[in-house]
């Protein structure tokens, strides 16, 4: 009975706030037929755990390794049901540590070193064989190092169906206390897929008028957007903001503590929109 209260309590303040919604985790896909459209799947998910602090590499390695493990069930699922594309979360291979007088950020370069990593280390090796096994996109949030510098970014890779490492994006818009570990990126990234020039974003970036003004330039097919939102049922208003903005499709991923993920059409109207739920939710992007 104790446990139950307990876990009960938990539950309770963790959703203080939420507003639940009617979920949609995929549009009609009647509309949607194969010959014309690329499946879509974005990822609302986060460890249960907190991240650890003050440890060796070897334990954050251990902890990341739990992290892909479980991203892994969801690229699965995504590609049993016709996805060729999958989103995940900001720093979802990292997750954060529970600390509130760091805004629940690394407090130093220092403490975040261990979980830090080259863009082809053990996360892309992972991913891409993965990718190569399922015939997927997958657009992985981690966190960069630059090789023999102490000098790290919030970072998203995108590797092709073959394996291949295609881009690797710096989140440029930085929020609270990253500036006490990561640096901010410098540009735009995009890459070429079957749905057309896919733009790639970080969190906190859909907030700043000059990264949605680079976007807007490049004319984009489709925005990727990996999140973790800090405040409740407020992330797919940004989106369907930005969509607009751009006049582009949002791909909006997150993680399900502030949830909202969901893809959202150039209008703003919604392809998916999930809040409650902890999984994938799924969308079409017209072929090229």
């Amino acid at each position: 009975m104790l446990l139950f209260t307990l876990l009960l309590f938990v539950s309770q303040n963790l959703y203080a706030g939420l507003t639940p919604i009617k979920e949609i985790f995929s549009p009609d896909e009647s509309h949607y037929p194969s010959t014309l459209y690329q499946k879509v799947a974005v990822l609302q998910w986060a460890n249960p755990k907190d991240t650890p602090i003050d440890v060796t590499a070897a334990q954050a390695e251990n902890f990341k390794q739990t992290n892909r493990q479980a991203i892994a069930y969801y690229i699965e699922e995504a590609n049993n049901n016709g996805a060729n594309l999958l989103v995940t979360p900001e720093m979802a291979v990292v997750g954060y540590p529970f600390q509130p007088e760091f805004d629940d950020n690394f407090s130093s370069v220092g403490q975040a070193a261990p979980y830090a990593e080259e863009k082809t280390g053990p996360t892309f090796k992972f991913f891409s064989q993965l990718a190569r096994q399922y015939e997927m996109y997958l657009h992985i949030g981690f966190l960069e190092k630059v090789p023999k510098e102490k000098k790290f970014f919030n970072s998203v890779m995108v590797i092709s169906p073959e394996g291949k490492l295609l881009v690797t994006y710096h989140k440029q818009n930085l929020f609270g206390g990253e500036y006490r570990y990561i640096q901010e990126g410098n540009g735009p990234q995009t890459y070429n897929g079957p749905a057309g020039r896919i733009g790639l974003g970080v969190c906190a970036d859909i907030y700043d008028s000059t990264f949605l003004n680079q976007y807007r330039n490049l004319k984009i097919d489709a925005l990727s957007l990996s999140s973790s939102w800090t405040i409740h049922n407020s992330a797919y208003s940004y989106y369907v903001s930005a969509s607009r903005t751009l006049n582009t499709i949002i791909l909006g991923s997150n993680h399900n503590y502030y949830p909202d993920a969901g893809v959202v059409n150039a209008d703003g109207s919604e392809q998916s929109h999930i809040r409650q739920s902890t999984g994938l939710a799924y969308g079409f992007l017209l072929l090229k």
